[in-house]
């Protein structure tokens, strides 16, 4: 397994506490991947391949200890940084950068903008998702919106299968009140365990906001547990919408590929369908239908379509560790002289806080982005990107697994920020990756498309 790296940044404030690298860990510190420029680590000459032991005489090991020794500082001060530079310990003294008034003043009108911008973005694309996929034309108005439990962060890197590392935490929100910090590794929630994003999504699925979660976490090696009270997220949550009703269909979203290659796993069940009706719930591994192996979606689709209307089926499941059978059968079709389509509820996928990944960007050290942001992930569709780089040409590609480009965009008057909704419905449900290129270099992150059956 590769090692993470991490970049130490998280918004493109000029005025925040910033050393300005991108770090590896390694036995006895944190080797430098890259300096970014104009920041004190290039300033003060910090190297490509220096192994960052100390900061202040305090020793870091990982990257939450760097950050926490980091956010003692404010803007203009002195720091120190124990290096070894091909086997030399040194020392270098640096200074952090000290921004004007006005400088603090024009950073907050453009966050300001871009989030106004996002926020704007956002709601078209959702109108315009929901209404070409279900609403058919018919009022919009019957979307309904919910509040979504959420701690309160964002996650570091893809799960290294070690637990959740926190990338950043969400000011205001259950998280930061509860003490959790940067680089910490959250490991449980109320007993379960968490390996990444998609297995907190599942257990946080059915809580409520205001409920008190018992979170599990490691920092520094010392493992911990504390308290968090879930805030709240808004987003769309459920549709009324018509389908076909000759059909067949389960009634269950599912991600590609369940634990260990085996399976499919239910990350959400649409009501009245079913999945629903007989009891099937979110977490849930499918693991076989009428006892033929699924281990991917397509897999499930092409067993479910040997049925019709009416037919009686078999699913093999998964859960907390025991397998065993569930009997269901598909709805009927209607009887000719019966309306053509029945009123189902659809529910649209929800929009992931915690899987934004505004700080920590896996680079490959090629290509250096302060920001890259893609949600939700997993997605039916609707993808949001935005990412922070050079104001250079660039070329932003999504690529299928067999390096097939399915969307291509040439920003060739790229101003530096890049903010737009890209939608991937009809595309082949599986993994794909977004690709960020200037020049030769290159950034890319996984995005998941996730179907429904």
């Amino acid at each position: 397994m590769e090692p993470v790296k991490y970049t130490e940044n998280v918004h493109r404030n000029p005025c925040q506490v910033f050393i300005g690298v991108v770090t590896n860990a390694v036995p006895g510190g944190l080797q430098v991947e890259n300096a970014l420029e104009n920041t004190p680590a290039t300033t003060y000459d910090v190297r490509k391949g220096d192994v960052i032991t100390a900061m202040d005489g305090v020793p870091v090991a990982t990257y939450g200890e760097l950050v926490r020794v980091r956010d003692q500082h404010a803007q203009g001060e002195a720091f120190a940084l124990s290096i070894l530079r091909d086997g030399q310990p040194m020392t270098i003294h640096a200074r952090f950068r000290e921004c004007s008034k006005e400088e603090e003043e024009k950073y907050q009108l453009q966050k300001e903008a871009l989030e106004l911008t996002i926020a704007r973005s956002m709601e078209q694309m959702h109108r315009k998702n929901f209404e070409a996929q279900y609403f058919n034309g018919k009022d919009f108005s019957k979307m309904e919106w919910a509040e979504r439990p959420i701690l309160g962060v964002f996650e570091a890197d893809e799960s290294n299968g070690q637990g959740l590392v926190i990338g950043r935490v969400i000011k205001g929100k259950g998280a930061e009140a509860a003490g959790l910090q940067a680089g910490d590794v959250i490991t449980a929630v109320n007993g379960k365990t968490v390996t990444g994003t998609p297995g907190l999504r599942l257990i946080m699925a059915g809580l409520k906001p205001g409920e008190r979660v018992i979170v599990a976490y490691r920092r520094d090696g010392q493992d911990q547990q504390t308290e968090v009270t879930l805030s709240a997220d808004r987003s769309p949550a459920v549709a009324n919408t018509e389908r076909d009703p000759c059909a067949v269909f389960i009634g269950v979203y599912t991600a590609e590929q369940g634990a260990g290659g085996r399976g499919v796993q239910v990350v959400n069940i649409v009501p009245e369908t079913p999945a629903s009706l007989s009891g099937i719930q979110q977490g849930d591994l499918i693991l076989a239908l009428d006892d033929q192996p699924v281990n991917t979606t397509g897999a499930l689709l092409h067993e479910r379509d040997k049925h019709r209307p009416g037919d009686a089926f078999r699913l093999t499941i998964e859960r907390d560790g025991e397998t065993f059978t569930i009997e269901s059968k598909f709805k009927t079709c209607p009887a000719p002289d019966a309306p053509a389509k029945e009123p189902v509820q659809v529910a649209e996928q929800q929009k992931v806080s915690e899987e934004r990944t505004t700080g920590p960007v896996q680079t490959g050290s090629v290509l250096v982005l302060p920001t890259l942001e893609a949600y939700p992930n997993p997605t039916t569709g609707p993808v949001n990107v935005r990412f922070e780089a050079e104001a250079v040409p660039t070329i932003l590609r999504i690529l299928d697994v067999t390096g097939k480009a399915v969307y291509t965009r040439n920003l060739n008057q790229f101003n530096g920020s890049f903010s737009e909704s890209i939608n991937l419905f009809g595309n082949t449900p599986g993994t794909y990756l977004l690709s960020i290129q200037q020049g030769d270099k290159v950034v890319s992150k996984k995005i998941l498309l996730v179907p429904g059956a």
